[in-house]
Formats: C-alpha cells, sequence, structure tokens
C-alpha cells in the first residue's frame, strides 16, 4: 500500500515487487542495515518538538512557579545533594526568541550523559517514554555537538534526537559575551 512504502520510505527502506503471471507476486521489504530503535522522552520546548534518549533521564520533577523562577535567578538546582546547573532547552539550542511560560508546573529533567550531569526544564513532557526510530543524520549534522539523530514522530513531524549535556557543555564553551547576550528566561505575569 501507499503508507507502507512511504513509511518504509521514511526510514530509508523500500518495498521491491517481483510478479510472475500465472504465479503471483513476490513482495521484498529492504530496510537499512543503520535502522536502529530506541526508547525516548518526547519533549516540547518553544514551537518544537524534540526527543531525549530515556538511558540519560535520572530523574523528573515537576516544579511550582516560586520553585522554578527561583531556579531560573540562580542558574541551578539541587537534587539528590548535588547542584546542577540549569538550562532551557531552546537556549541550548541558540532559540533566544522563545521565552519559557514559569506560571505553572514546570517539568525539570535531571539528565546524566557520561561523567556529566545537568538539570533540563521544557515547556511540556509529550511522551515519558516513546519507542523512535533513529534516523542517521547527513555528514553536515553530524558533527555538530548534541545533536546525535532524529526520528519521525506519529504525526509525521521530524524531531531532532538531542543530547541536552553536551549542548549545555557547548554552550560554556562560547566567550562570555555570547552567553550574556541570551537571557534568561521570564516569569511571565497573567493578565487580567
Amino acid at each position: 500500500s501507499d503508507v507502507c512504502s512511504s513509511d518504509l520510505a521514511a526510514l530509508g527502506g523500500r518495498v521491491e515487487v517481483q510478479s510472475t503471471p500465472g504465479a503471483g507476486a513476490r513482495f521484498t521489504i529492504v530496510l537499512p542495515v543503520t535502522l536502529a530503535v530506541m526508547q525516548a522522552v518526547l519533549v516540547r520546548g518553544g514551537d518544537r518538538s524534540f526527543a531525549i534518549p530515556a538511558v540519560m533521564v535520572e530523574h523528573v520533577a515537576q516544579l511550582r512557579p516560586e520553585e522554578i523562577e527561583q531556579a531560573v535567578r540562580e542558574g541551578a538546582v539541587t537534587w539528590q545533594s548535588r547542584r546542577l546547573a540549569l538550562h532551557y532547552l531552546p537556549r541550548l539550542l541558540d532559540r533566544d526568541d522563545v521565552q519559557a511560560d514559569l506560571r505553572h508546573t514546570t517539568p525539570v529533567m535531571f539528565l546524566k550523559s557520561g561523567s556529566h550531569a545537568i538539570a533540563l526544564f521544557v515547556d511540556e513532557i509529550v511522551s515519558s517514554n516513546q519507542e523512535v526510530v533513529v534516523k542517521q543524520l547527513g555528514p553536515q549534522l553530524q558533527r555538530l555537538p548534541g545533536i546525535a539523530a532524529a526520528t519521525v514522530l506519529p504525526n509525521g513531524d521530524i524531531a531532532l534526537i538531542l543530547n541536552p549535556v553536551q549542548l549545555a557543555q557547548r554552550a560554556a564553551a562560547r566567550p562570555a559575551a555570547a552567553n550574556a547576550a541570551a537571557p534568561a528566561p521570564e516569569a511571565r505575569s497573567e493578565e487580567h
């Protein structure tokens, strides 16, 4: 069917059909050898969806507005007696145009990659444990630290699979002037 063919094409695969009159047809599904599946947490940062490997997620907490506002002011949050740098996902992707809405409970993810750990807040956790098909990136994007791969979401959108810990390390390595140019997310007051 067209749906099957388009889904296979999205994975980098194809359907081969061999037909013999009077004998029937043979359908062969060909998938790339590098096809991989992983568990991921799907999140929304601003107007975009992203996937974070579930193996990186140590814990997810929901912070009340006053807690997240204080953590943003301090640039860090304490979890299990560890003080972790706090980052807003769109900021790690140089999206300075996106402002976090801190008026509501905010999900904060405690992530670990190797010996490094950070706290990451996002606008929404879309799915806490989603199996995703990993699509390798082209050579232009493979060299970008923190962007591991991509996946096709059930609605057809493409989401980057990120390593936010590497993104935070990249942000920390930027010159101080560049980091200062990215304002911290602000709490927005509700209009009545």
